[in-house]
């Protein structure tokens, strides 16, 4: 029985022109679209991360990007009213609009 290599033996046949056009299609294809919260949701994710910056404990966020859903896992350094932004330290700083946080999970509670 003969075994089908499917896309990979076209490959050598295509203009890389062609190949870099169907690596943005795939990826295109791959996005998602963002969440939509619940005002309940808004409120606990909100609550969670006031509580969280206060006592600097370690947290996962759950963020919208660009298409996909990505996790940072970190201690919150601030939370900016003047740029809608939650500032956390992962392995760097970074600094996420409160509209893109989907979800929070504080991992262990430090008591300050």
């Amino acid at each position: 029985m003969l075994k089908d290599r499917g896309k990979m033996k076209w490959t050598p046949f295509m203009l890389p022109e062609h190949v870099e056009w169907l690596k943005r299609v795939w990826e295109e294809d791959e996005k998602v679209s963002k969440p939509m919260l619940d005002p309940q949701e808004i409120e606990t994710i909100n609550r969670q991360l006031i509580e969280a910056s206060k006592t600097k404990s370690l947290v996962k966020l759950t963020v919208y990007e660009n298409g996909s859903i990505n996790e940072y896992e970190g201690t919150i350094r601030a939370l900016s009213s003047q740029t809608n932004t939650v500032i956390i330290k992962a392995k760097k700083e970074i600094a996420i609009p409160f509209k893109n946080v989907l979800g929070i999970t504080i991992l262990r509670q430090q008591h300050v």
